[in-house]
């Protein structure tokens, strides 16, 4: 492992996952939008969509099928926008925030990647990965964490310490594995990161 661990954004799930109900909301909006504005410039279905380029006027087939496209469309923005009151888990976690944190994780990673060290928090490293993992009911080892943190070993172990003394992160045996032990946000640490997720952009 050498002296240190060096910023690897591959390394968490985090990163991996990052994404947001906007990534798949806004295409479907803008397709919605698109066929929308060409029924209106056309009386019929325009073959853009609907069939072979170089003829103003679709045939009542081919409108029929846009029909469709633009009813799914409809169909599949509704389901994405009902996803920000979804919940997760058995803490049953907005949906909205796990998103929201794996997005803080993902442009800190691309900040890290862009900027350099200038900047570090990897207490806010882990707790985002800590909210993440279980608001999944995903077991967190000591050393996966310490790897979320893109940061020393030594370091990232000296952070935690902190956050657990601060009774915001609590750390217990595992189980199932006698060699390694396991950390997740503590009652209090929940609550305040739901708090601070609610207030971001």
């Amino acid at each position: 492992m050498g002296n240190g661990l060096s910023p690897k954004p591959h390394l968490s799930p985090l990163r991996r996952l990052a994404s947001s109900e906007a990534d798949f909301i806004e295409p479907v909006r803008s397709a919605h939008r698109f066929a929308a504005s060409e029924r209106m410039r056309h009386p019929s279905a325009i073959d853009l969509l609907a069939g072979p380029i170089g003829h103003d006027v679709a045939t009542p087939g081919q409108d029929k099928r846009l029909e469709g496209v633009v009813s799914a469309l409809s169909q599949l923005e509704h389901a994405v926008h009902n996803l920000k009151d979804y919940r997760i888990g058995r803490r049953q976690v907005p949906f909205r925030l796990v998103q929201r944190a794996r997005r803080l994780y993902a442009m800190r990673r691309d900040r890290d990647q862009l900027m350099g060290d200038l900047f570090g928090e990897p207490a806010w490293d882990m707790l985002l990965e800590l909210f993440v993992a279980g608001s999944e009911d995903r077991k967190t080892p000591v050393k996966n964490l310490c790897l979320s943190a893109c940061t020393s070993l030594s370091t990232a172990m000296r952070r935690l310490d902190c956050l657990i003394t601060a009774g915001l992160v609590v750390k217990a045996d595992d189980e199932g594995d006698a060699r390694r032990s396991l950390v997740d946000l503590s009652d209090r640490g929940w609550q305040i990161m739901q708090t601070l997720l609610q207030h971001q952009i």
